[in-house]
């Protein structure tokens, strides 16, 4: 089964993290901004931007069942907008459109 939802997010946060993206030193080790979108069967899926010491941030998206488990996960990137798909241990795929919200 496939379930899809999108996450609006404002011009100003995505302009934010995406200086950290392409910028060192924007967001310490200990900084993480995360977005949560649950999804109809109580899964929920963060997508995440993680700062660093000394380099730029990075992303990854992590997926939880409804008991709050994490189940997977992907590999970092450098990009926080746009798509991001999981699997469940079942096969069902979970998909996230993270868009700029008007």
């Amino acid at each position: 089964m496939l379930y899809s939802e999108k996450l609006y997010i404002s011009q100003s946060k995505l302009n934010d993290i995406n200086r950290a993206l392409n910028e060192a030193g924007q967001m310490g080790e200990d900084d993480t901004y995360v977005e949560t979108v649950t999804f109809s069967n109580g899964y929920q899926m963060d997508i995440k931007c993680c700062g660093t010491q000394d380099d730029v941030a990075w992303t990854e998206a992590v997926l939880f069942n409804e008991h709050g488990v994490q189940i997977s996960y992907t590999e970092p990137s450098d990009e926080y907008d746009g798509e991001w798909e999981l699997e469940d241990n079942d096969g069902n795929q979970y998909h996230v459109d993270v868009v700029q919200k008007d």
